[in-house]
């Protein structure tokens, strides 16, 4: 049985922004209370990112505590809980997410791995300990902090042979791990276990903040902070730093993503870990030709800045908001015309403090069921539409924020 959820329609309009022609942001203070998509943190965090982007299908998940929420790949935003899921759990601390082509996988700090299929949860693993996740095709990999790393493949469950990873990574049955950010990595190939470090390799440092396979090969680049270092089925090639690129803000690169063409995307910091701008590069000119800070896009750099892409190399990038750079075709929920709000039907008085009326209802939800649902998906009300300007009472309630849903039709509705 498919567990509720809570579901935005996109299409609304209620939360995308234009912030120029090219950026538009979609506000979590339209969704989701206290206003933010992940659990807000000043600066850079290390390891979890608590965002994903699937690379299937483009839907968009984040953690925030033991909630998980996002858009599914036509912009319906959902939202899951204890209160509609009960596999989750109200202490979980979801850190991050991984996909397979049939179902994507929260991990969950202190419960183990969630996951999501065909729209209903089960719990894929209770081994806990988790820290970083990673699939290879339908396998999925999980590094644990005291632990053994887990792996996931075919409803089977494996301990692998090295413990006290943070970072785990793995492309075509190979996986690269690292146990901190300021030690060596390691390759585990052909049951070979590698270890690389400036002692080894003169093209790495003693950090590692993030690694990410390209998109179309097993190279693999790994961030720190003096740069990028390339590796090709094992071996170090290449670096790059602000001494041969142009236009690079910072050596020290937080996060990366690879498109599909081997450019990079770099979240960038200053030697104090605090985020400073988001940059690409164009690997065949060495140039940094799109560099953002807080002056030329609406990012907070105040905040944690994650980065992510779709399957068109679109960026997503995420503080408490979410902000995405049309680079190529957007999804077509993100492509709305000039993104003018509109409402399927009124509510009004809205904010109200004791009732409010229901109006601009159409044939096609007249007689349906509605509900009333507070942020966490909870159902607080139930009615049945049976009439145009129909009054609901609300003196009941708390005050805060709820949604009024009739039939595939969402609102907003806010009671003082």
């Amino acid at each position: 049985m498919k567990e509720f959820s809570t579901i935005i329609v996109v299409f609304l309009f209620l939360a995308i922004n234009s912030y120029s022609q090219t950026w538009k942001t979609i506000h979590a203070s339209d969704y989701h209370s206290p206003n933010s998509f992940v659990q807000q943190a000043a600066g850079f965090e290390q390891f979890n990112k608590q965002f994903f982007v699937n690379p299937y299908d483009n839907s968009i998940w984040f953690g925030f505590k033991s909630e998980v929420q996002g858009f599914d790949s036509f912009g319906h935003y959902f939202h899951y809980n204890n209160f509609n899921v009960p596999t989750l759990q109200q202490q979980s601390i979801f850190l991050d997410f991984a996909a397979t082509p049939n179902y994507v996988v929260a991990l969950d700090r202190y419960f183990g791995m969630h996951k999501f299929e065909g729209g209903t949860w089960s719990l894929l693993s209770t081994v806990t300990e988790g820290i970083d996740i990673s699939s290879d095709q339908d396998t999925i990999f999980v590094a644990r902090s005291s632990a053994e790393f887990l792996k996931l493949s075919n409803g089977n469950s494996n301990l692998g042979s090295i413990s006290s990873l943070k970072r785990i990574k793995s492309k075509n049955g190979n996986f690269w791990g690292s146990t901190s950010t300021n030690s060596f990595v390691s390759l585990f190939q052909n049951e070979n276990l590698t270890f690389y470090s400036p002692d080894t390799c003169t093209l790495l440092d003693w950090t590692n903040y993030d690694m990410k396979f390209s998109k179309t090969s097993d190279s693999i680049y790994i961030a720190g902070a003096s740069g990028i270092s390339v590796a090709i089925n094992g071996v170090f090639i290449d670096t790059i730093t602000t001494t041969n690129t142009i236009g690079m803000p910072s050596s020290s690169v937080f996060e990366i993503e690879v498109d599909s063409q081997n450019n990079i995307w770099a979240v960038f910091g200053s030697a104090y870990n605090q985020v400073t701008h988001v940059g690409y590069l164009n690997r065949s000119t060495g140039i940094w030709t799109k560099v953002y800070d807080a002056t030329n896009s609406p990012v907070n750099f105040d905040f944690r800045v994650s980065i992510e892409l779709d399957s068109a190399d679109n960026l997503y990038v995420v503080d408490t908001d979410l902000h995405v750079l049309e680079i190529n075709t957007l999804p077509s929920w993100l492509g709305l015309q000039d993104n003018e709000k509109t409402n399927p039907f009124n509510l009004f008085p809205n904010p109200s403090s004791t009732s409010f009326t229901i109006s601009g209802i159409t044939a096609s939800i007249l007689g349906e069921k509605a509900t009333l649902t507070d942020l966490s998906g909870k159902i607080m009300m139930e009615f049945q539409v049976i009439e145009n300007n129909l009054k609901i009472d609300v003196s009941p309630l708390k005050s805060g924020v709820y949604f009024v849903k009739i039939g595939n039709q969402i609102t907003k509705i806010v009671v003082e």
